[in-house]
């Protein structure tokens, strides 16, 4: 049971942090766009980052890592990694909801006529909100991966 938890979890915390790295990726080019452009990216390349298929896995990842902290909690150093794996992809979603979710509830009713002059702090916002779920996703997944090399015969 636990590896098969185990086998599900890894690829959804790998899949999440993909989700985050590709904004990380995309912000050099993003940065050089005007005002127009970049609307017109944020209203149709992320039409999958959210409840058709990325919400669900992220979900999924967090709670999944939650299950297998659950089940090897008695298993150390195993359980502390795990632990802060669920600690971490918890608390990218948290940081999602904090600084990601707003700028996207502003973002979504921009058209190219609405668009405030202070653009630009709503981008940068929503890009560092990205960037640091990365970070969380990314420290998550090498949580899950030192929880499954702690409990390797060397």
């Amino acid at each position: 049971m636990l590896r098969t938890l185990r086998f599900l979890n890894l690829p959804c915390v790998a899949l999440t942090l993909g989700l985050a790295w590709s904004h990380v990726l995309e912000l050099p080019g993003k940065l050089r766009l005007d005002a127009a452009h970049w609307l017109e990216v944020q209203h149709n390349l992320y039409v999958a980052f959210g409840p058709p298929v990325g919400a669900p896995i992220e979900v999924a990842a967090i709670v999944l890592s939650w299950i297998v902290y659950c089940k090897t909690r008695r298993r150390h150093p195993a359980a502390r990694w795990t632990l802060v794996a669920a600690c971490c992809t918890t608390l990218g979603l948290v940081l999602w909801f904090w600084l990601v979710a707003p700028m996207n509830a502003i973002i979504d009713a921009w058209t190219p006529q609405t668009l405030t002059p202070d653009w630009i702090s709503v981008r940068d916002r929503w890009e560092a909100g990205h960037a640091a779920q990365c970070v969380l996703f990314g420290a998550g997944f090498g949580s899950l991966l030192a929880a499954l090399l702690s409990e390797t015969s060397p």
